[in-house]
């Protein structure tokens, strides 16, 4: 549409400004209200801006000089895979072939069912951290477990496992092992070489000696044996950098000499033993000891050395209950400020 003469004339004319016909946009909210936009430019803060949708955009000019034409484009975003599979509760009694895919799985729960041997030979988890066999019939824990080479936990609990293949000491990353409520008389002699191990419950077993591989764990914080049988304990024990020490309910009528040189916060229940009418006293005084350092670090600007274990097991036999006292013997105060002098650090790696 092209301008009359009147109009060309006034927008010739200096201080006058005639707008010409303005082509009506449907999709204009200004137009739509009945307003010119030209006339009101500040109207348009009170719309939200229009944008644009990917319908919208058309595509750039191809080379053939043709129409370029509209195409809507699909983003297809892959879903993450499940990296928890819960197959609990199932009453297998064998692990099925025809199981969900596994090779991306970081935590496999496969808890109260009725399996008796595990791992299948087929079994492909590489990436499995987690597994969960809880309450099942687990008779026998098959070789080919190595082949779970990223396992860090392993809950074997409540089943009917006697004893536990050599193959399961090349699990390198484990840090948590579960072998409570089973039916095992002893441990693999190599059970050192899980350096990495962290927890170790082996509690409601039948075990009546540890192994001395046990001792060269350095990275062990939790051990917990009760209710076993047990009658000796490995000599190094004591040479570990326990946070708790749990030996209730078994038989052991002494201990290690190195037992005194365990971190000064691990916690040792040794109740339900024979050998708990002997220690109870020192046990006694080294929780005492500790409450006293945690309050004042300072007791002592200069400790005095250690009792040696024979003068102090000779001391808390015939001491009777007066060490429970106000200490005037000077031994006996001896006992209590040995355990007040600077905590051992631990040498556990990370």
């Amino acid at each position: 549409m092209t301008a009359t003469r009147e109009q060309t004339t006034a927008l010739q004319q200096p201080g006058r400004v005639v707008l010409g016909p303005l082509p009506y946009d449907p999709e204009d909210p200004v137009q739509q209200i009945g307003f010119d936009p030209r006339t009101q430019p500040d109207i348009r803060r009170f719309f939200p801006p229009v944008v644009p949708t990917m319908q919208d955009l058309a595509l750039p000019p191809s080379a053939n000089n043709t129409v370029p034409t509209r195409r809507s484009t699909v983003i297809v975003r892959r879903s993450k895979p499940d990296t928890s599979v819960d197959l609990s509760r199932k009453l297998w009694t064998v692990f099925p072939e025809q199981h969900p895919p596994l090779q991306e799985v970081i935590r496999l729960n496969l808890a109260h069912n009725a399996l008796i041997s595990f791992p299948p030979f087929r079994l492909n988890a590489p990436l499995l951290q987690n597994l969960n066999l809880n309450d099942n019939r687990l008779q026998a824990l098959l070789p080919n477990i190595t082949t779970l080479v990223a396992l860090r936990t392993l809950n074997l609990s409540e089943n009917q496992l006697t004893e536990l293949p050599n193959e399961i000491c090349e699990l390198t990353n484990l840090q948590e092992l579960y072998l409570d409520e089973n039916q095992l008389t002893q441990l693999p002699e190599n059970l050192g070489r899980l350096q990495s191990l962290k927890t170790l419950i082996l509690n409601r077993n039948g075990l009546t000696q540890l192994p001395d591989s046990i001792c060269s764990l350095e990275n062990l914080a939790i051990l917990q044996a009760s209710r076993n049988v047990l009658i000796i304990l490995p000599n190094d024990l004591g040479n570990l950098p326990l946070d708790q020490l749990d030996l209730r309910d078994n038989q052991l009528w002494s201990l290690p000499d190195s037992i005194d040189e365990l971190p000064v916060d691990c916690e040792i229940l040794l109740t339900q033993n024979p050998v708990y009418a002997q220690w109870h006293t020192w046990l006694a005084l080294r929780s005492r000891a500790y409450a006293a350092t945690r309050e004042k670090e300072n007791v002592l600007n200069t400790p005095e050395p250690n009792l040696p274990f024979e003068e102090f097991a000779a001391l808390t036999i015939h001491a009777g209950h007066e060490e429970t006292k106000t200490a005037t013997d000077p031994r006996k105060r001896a006992v209590v400020r040995s355990f007040t002098g600077p905590v051992k650090k631990r040498t556990r790696k990370n």
